[in-house]
């Protein structure tokens, strides 16, 4: 297994893990608060990191390069900055949460862009 799919599939069950612990977390103490948080967590770090480490496993020459390495940069530094600006947000410091949460997302979504142009490239 190549770097890249091995990094995003192991990264996307310890999200998973943080995701389910978050869930359990909320459950235990019965404040939902966190659930904005709790989603993103089990959507992206887990579902989408996946999907990207499989997407890249099926793909393997999409690795090489310089840009898919961008991606998976930007993917986890804006992930965990939006995560922690989430977490922040709804648990009761919504300035600094926000300060966090509105770059990171606005990186994580024009790096979708960059995704998008290494499947295009990928599977032509």
């Amino acid at each position: 297994m190549r770097p890249l799919s091995k990094s995003y599939l192991r990264l996307s069950v310890l999200y998973s893990i943080i995701g389910l612990g978050v869930g359990l977390m909320m459950v235990s103490v019965d404040d939902h608060s966190q659930m904005p948080a709790h989603a993103h967590i089990m959507l992206i770090g887990f579902v989408l990191m996946f999907m990207f480490g499989v997407f890249y496993r099926l793909w393997p020459k999409a690795e090489d390069g310089f840009l898919p390495v961008l991606h998976f940069v930007l993917t986890q530094v804006s992930f965990i900055g939006f995560m922690i600006g989430f977490w922040l947000y709804y648990g009761g410091n919504p300035d600094l949460g926000e300060t966090l949460r509105a770059p990171s997302t606005t990186v994580f979504f024009l790096n979708q862009f960059l995704f998008c142009w290494i499947v295009f490239k990928a599977t032509r």
